[in-house]
């Protein structure tokens, strides 16, 4: 039989989803291989798997509606073409449904041909399903059993009642939200907050760019940046100059969510040390609040590191011309620095569950058991990190999570190991469904500790 024909763009997502499916919830970071595909197709392969991604439990809620046998004891290729063509159909209504439904089917002929049939039925059925969208905002309290939220504030409504009854599981299902997780966010913020961040976690997050630093009068002569609501950041247009490009052109702008610049910002405030005061940033990643501590502290000394070699590679080409700010390895910087710190930053591995919308496949792996790994690698790099501040000198211990467990529990074991608190902020993201993009923010905590 000679093996069907699909679209670069489909080939190219419907196996890597199918590499993904054996993994979920683990699922790998990297995206589609699509090199060698031309910018059209490799921009329709991210945009279904993103689409995938984001919506995941979503389409497993649909499934059941269908499907006698559960949907992960199915074929990993039969899994993959019922989420990818489920996805085109639902969420990315500019794909005519006749072609994601049958290059679904024919991926499958070659890779799990038995379940054809079963892959062309459901898709069919889904089609049928589907009513026109609309503009109603989707209301989980009106008891609507028959529609999905959009990321764009739109409803796609259903013939028939396809969700649960139970609102927590069917507020869990619409959002693409495993249910203990948005039980806990009712139990801890109450169920308008928990059905507020669930809907968050749907929007398609803008590119922010950090504007502090740059000349007065800079985002207002580029009309591809919008104000951002918040003063000091604005919001990336796509259309029209490549944003590499322009960001390889100054050293005083970079893309970061403002919940993000906050640590550093609270920081400034309660900061001791004049020229050549010793900063630390021992979680630095690949350098963007690094970045930050440079522009607001440019007389300081800058020590960063990481754990991970090729971040520390990137941070080394980052900060090659910068002679205030060095990288070095965590043994080396324990050398250094004993007892010398004005200033060290913590911004540490966490669950990232302030930061869904660009991390989705981080609510599927949450669980009490994650929780508790991270929690015990947070006190593990706090334990490390106090032995380096010098006296009078302060702790800033961040996180893009909303948890309290990695906030505000372990700033109070930081003040029982012997540190002064100073200040804890805690900022909850913002932006639902068909906000406008400049409304739009991340969530971070931040606690600041001193040593008397």
């Amino acid at each position: 039989m000679p093996q069907a024909v699909i679209s670069p763009a489909r080939s190219a997502v419907y196996a890597h989803l199918t590499e993904q499916v054996p993994r979920f919830p683990e699922l790998a970071l990297h995206e589609p291989d699509t090199s060698g595909l031309d910018p059209r197709d490799a921009a329709l392969a991210h945009a279904i798997n993103g689409a995938v991604v984001r919506r995941w439990l979503t389409l497993e809620a649909v499934f059941r509606f269908f499907l006698r046998r559960p949907f992960r004891e199915s074929h990993p290729a039969t899994q993959a073409a019922l989420l990818a063509g489920a996805a085109q159909l639902l969420f990315l209504d500019r794909i005519p449904a006749h072609a994601a439904i049958h290059e679904s089917v024919e991926y499958v002929k070659d890779h799990a041909p038995k379940t054809a049939t079963l892959v062309n039925a459901v898709l069919r059925s889904i089609t049928r399903l589907m009513l026109p969208a609309d503009t109603t905002p989707w209301n989980e309290l009106a008891e609507d059993r028959a529609s999905l939220p959009q990321a764009d504030g739109r409803r796609i409504r259903f013939r028939e009642a396809v969700l649960p009854v139970d609102p927590i599981e069917r507020l869990a299902d619409v959002t693409s939200t495993p249910t203990p997780l948005v039980r806990r966010w009712a139990a801890e913020f109450g169920a308008d907050r928990a059905r507020e961040l669930a809907l968050h976690s749907l929007v398609i997050p803008p590119t922010v760019l950090n504007l502090r630093y740059a000349p007065a009068g800079f985002a207002g002569g580029n009309t591809q940046i919008t104000p951002h609501a918040i003063d000091g950041f604005g919001v990336w247009n796509p259309e029209g100059a490549d944003l590499r490009t322009t960001l390889s052109k100054r050293d005083n702008i970079w893309v970061q969510d403002p919940a993000s610049a906050q640590a550093v910002r609270i920081a400034r405030g309660h900061v001791r040390g004049g020229r050549d005061a010793l900063i630390l940033d021992l979680c630095a990643g690949q350098g963007t609040k690094t970045r930050q501590l440079a522009a607001e502290f440019p007389d300081a000394r800058i020590l960063a590191t990481d754990t991970d070699d090729r971040r520390r590679a990137v941070l080394r080409a980052t900060f090659a011309a910068n002679p205030r700010v060095r990288v070095a390895t965590p043994s080396e910087v324990g050398g250094i620095a004993a007892g010398k710190a004005a200033v060290i930053l913590l911004d540490v591995p966490c669950s990232n569950s302030g930061v869904l919308p660009r991390r989705p496949e981080a609510k599927y792996r949450w669980t009490p058991a994650q929780l508790m790994r991270l929690t015990s690698t947070q006190r593990e790099i706090l334990d490390a990190a106090i032995p380096m501040l010098g006296l009078g000198g302060a702790l800033v211990y961040s996180t893009c999570s909303i948890d309290r467990e990695e906030n505000e529990d372990q700033a109070r074991r930081a003040e029982a190991l012997g540190l002064t608190p100073v200040t804890a902020e805690r900022t909850m993201p913002a932006g639902q469904p068909g906000d406008p993009p400049t409304a739009y923010h991340d969530a971070s905590f931040v606690a600041v500790l001193g040593k008397r």
